[in-house]
């Protein structure tokens, strides 16, 4: 039987909370607005999730710029791998919860 989209949800916040050590605490509500709702994080995270290190870099607070390496890991191992790496993946994470089909 498919998994609903509440259990999908549920299960992805979960994979989410599993690296919330890696990041900055203050970020942990803007990823998850991300990843479960698609709502647009800063300009700090959009740049990270974007693989926009120099712009990342740029706008980082002292924190995040400290956790650089742990952003890193959590992308890799906490987050679904296409939301995040280029411009075209966060806008098509984005579409996935703007689009007609989802009103």
């Amino acid at each position: 039987m498919p998994m609903t989209d509440e259990e999908i949800a549920a299960r992805t916040l979960g994979q989410l909370k599993e690296g919330y050590d890696l990041i900055p605490y203050h970020m942990h509500g803007a990823i998850e607005r991300y990843v479960l709702k698609g709502i647009p994080p800063g300009s700090f995270l959009e740049a990270l999730l974007s693989n926009n290190f120099m712009e990342a870099v740029g706008r980082a607070d002292s924190d995040n710029l400290h956790a650089l390496v742990g952003w890193a890991k959590f992308f890799y191992n906490h987050m679904p791998a296409s939301s995040y790496g280029s411009p075209q993946n966060v806008t098509s994470w984005y579409a996935r919860f703007n689009s007609p089909e989802k009103d």
